[in-house]
């Protein structure tokens, strides 16, 4: 019979963190402040602080997950776990937009992005296409953020996009290509990538 290790989190000096949570915390290391505001972790904020910032950036990859594990309460590891990827998963497609030259502009991007038809029909395919719901489970969230292009002209249009996704059992990348003809958006290409899966899978829509 297992036995069946108590849940210390939220109890600040007090919790211990699990063996199995050990590691390198990519969300606290990309997003420092923002990611310990998510987390009740407020000494991130100390990366407004110089030089200070430049000592705590490495700290909050090192001990973001103590931290995150010791200042809220979690249901349990799976949670911990879920969250974290999550959080760092956001902190990649943020450092991608910077590196892109998006700067401070990538949050009305996104909503630029989520409101064309192209994405709509996109996350649309991802939560009803079988292998998805399959590896990634029920409901299929989207990420916060986006990235790619899309442009329109009348009645027509093409969107390259990129943007992560998170179901109960899994997450992943979604990397879709679209075009528009006659005021329709046509899915060209739907790939999905689930890091324990492998193989990226083909979830375009099949041809009618």
């Amino acid at each position: 019979m297992t036995e069946r290790v108590e849940n210390t989190s939220g109890r600040g000096k007090e919790s211990v963190l699990p063996d199995s949570l050990r590691g390198w915390n990519w969300g606290a290391f990309l997003l420092n402040w923002v990611w310990g505001i998510g987390n009740s972790t407020y000494v991130a904020l100390l990366m407004f602080v110089p030089p200070v910032n430049l000592v705590l950036l490495f700290l909050l990859g090192v001990k973001g997950n103590k931290w995150a594990w010791a200042n809220r309460s979690w249901r349990d590891e799976a949670e911990f776990r879920r969250v974290q990827r999550k959080w760092a998963i956001a902190g990649i497609v943020v450092i991608g937009l910077f590196v892109l030259g998006s700067g401070g502009l990538f949050f009305g991007i996104t909503n630029m992005f989520k409101s064309s038809g192209a994405y709509i029909a996109t996350m649309e395919q991802v939560r009803s296409d079988p292998m998805a719901v399959e590896v990634l489970g029920q409901p299929v969230e989207a990420g916060l953020l986006v990235t790619g292009q899309v442009s329109t002209g009348g009645l027509e249009g093409k969107a390259e996009m990129a943007f992560s996704v998170e179901g109960p059992k899994a997450g992943g990348m979604v990397f879709s290509k679209a075009i528009r003809e006659d005021g329709k958006w046509r899915l060209l290409n739907v790939i999905l990538v689930v890091p324990e899966v492998g193989a990226p899978m083909d979830i375009t829509p099949k041809a009618f």
